[in-house]
């Protein structure tokens, strides 16, 4: 009998409504709606009690009313992309239960996908490298090094804008809910909470405002991310009035382009590609970081 390889399941981070989700969101929806793939925007429900979850097709609600913030803020991503405190656990609260709930609904060990609205993915191509792990153990995605006070070594964070984790990791997070202090990012603190556990770099491409350019630059850039393996695209291209007019037209470029180039793949070894990055890009000719350099 042949085992059925665990699933995949796509967690797109969703915060306050703004103009860039909104145009966005379709986007995802239209690339997706072609795969068998169990796929949700994550948000926050201000109309829900802090215990309750609900599913919807492509959407799961996690309630906020009455949960006890400790830090104060109002709300102010969706005007400057900047989380404030009170923002912070409530997004941290969603993450965890979240998290509970996809462990309740699942009997079998599964795979989680993290991003954001404003990134892209090759879908074919993270089936694909995926397959090539065992389902447990995992936690990895794009790394960034934090200064570590009074030390000249730095903390491995990984970035929530791709966050790949196996059940058990997911499962872990979860047992360990209460024991840090929410009072940071939900990626911050999942690479706090999970600071025993090594990281797996993986490769993404970001558009910011550093690169983006001419349309033909941009197409050639994405090309050239295609052909170098690469299945996640960032775009993040600065403040709120820049991104909206500009995040949505990048990533509808980038899904048609990986949408041509999966009709025409056959079997691009991603896995080996991701080797050859990952051993240069931990400087000791392995494809693991421990959580403190």
């Amino acid at each position: 009998m042949t085992l059925k390889k665990p699933k995949i399941i796509i967690l797109i981070g969703y915060g306050e409504e703004s103009e860039t989700f909104v145009r966005s969101r379709p986007l995802w929806l239209k690339y997706i709606e072609k795969y068998d793939v169990d796929f949700f925007f994550n948000t926050v429900a201000e109309d829900l009690d802090h215990e309750s979850v609900e599913e919807y097709p492509n959407e799961i609600r996690v309630g906020v009313r009455g949960l006890p913030i400790q830090t104060i803020g109002v709300s102010s991503y969706g005007k400057n992309y900047i989380w404030s405190e009170s923002e912070r656990e409530k997004f941290l609260h969603r993450r965890i239960k979240t998290f509970e709930y996809l462990l309740k609904k699942e009997k079998n060990p599964f795979w989680l996908f993290g991003t954001t609205v404003t990134s892209s993915i090759s879908l074919m191509r993270l089936r694909n490298f995926l397959s090539k792990f065992e389902c447990h153990g995992f936690f990895g995605g794009a790394l960034n090094f934090m200064d570590i006070p009074y030390s000249r070594n730095k903390f491995v964070m990984v970035s929530g804008a791709s966050t790949t984790m196996s059940s058990d990791i997911v499962k872990l997070t979860v047992e360990r809910a209460n024991s840090y202090d929410w009072n940071c990012l939900d990626d911050v603190w999942n690479s706090i909470a999970l600071s025993d556990i090594e990281r797996i770099p993986l490769m993404r491409f970001d558009f910011t405002d550093k690169n983006i350019g001419t349309n033909e630059k941009n197409t050639h850039q994405i090309m050239g991310a295609l052909n170098s393996g690469h299945f996640h695209f960032r775009v993040k291209s600065g403040d709120a009035l820049r991104r909206q007019d500009i995040d949505p037209i990048i990533i509808e470029k980038i899904f048609n382009s990986i949408e041509a180039m999966e009709k025409s793949e056959v079997d691009l070894d991603i896995y080996t590609r991701w080797q050859s990055w990952a051993s240069s890009f931990s400087g000791r000719g392995i494809c693991l970081l421990d959580p403190v350099l």
